[in-house]
């Protein structure tokens, strides 16, 4: 599995139709029912059966999207840590504030950062 994979799978595992995960993921229907059976056949089971409104996970498929979600993770966390190692932090920033604070305290704590912190690119 590679990291489209793990994101193929938790995207269908939160939205449990495929048409709507191969919309999210900017891919045909078709090309995502391709890398799901690949994935049924590499793991010899499988992941998902249909029903009336879309899909659902079996055992195995829940097991395989939770492990995609901590997949995904640790995958984030080491380009940041990657990044990170050299003179220059960068990354992305994540936040979580309420909305009040980020409509009048957060623009104005964001000010103060170089601009150059503010447009550089992340990987």
């Amino acid at each position: 599995m590679d990291e489209k994979d793990w994101i193929a799978i938790r995207v269908l595992y939160e939205e449990k139709n495929i048409s709507r995960a191969a919309e999210r993921l900017y891919i045909s229907q078709p090309a995502l029912t391709y890398r799901l059976k690949n994935l049924e056949k590499e793991f010899g089971t499988r992941l998902f059966f249909k029903i009336k409104n879309g899909i659902e996970f079996t055992s195995e498929g829940i097991y395989l999207a939770d492990y995609a979600e901590e997949m995904i993770k640790k995958l984030q966390k080491t380009k940041d840590y990657i990044l990170n190692m050299q003179k220059e932090v960068r990354g992305t920033l994540r936040l979580g504030v309420s909305s009040n604070f980020a409509q009048y305290k957060l623009p104005k704590i964001l000010k103060s950062f170089p601009i150059s912190f503010l447009t550089s690119s992340s990987a």
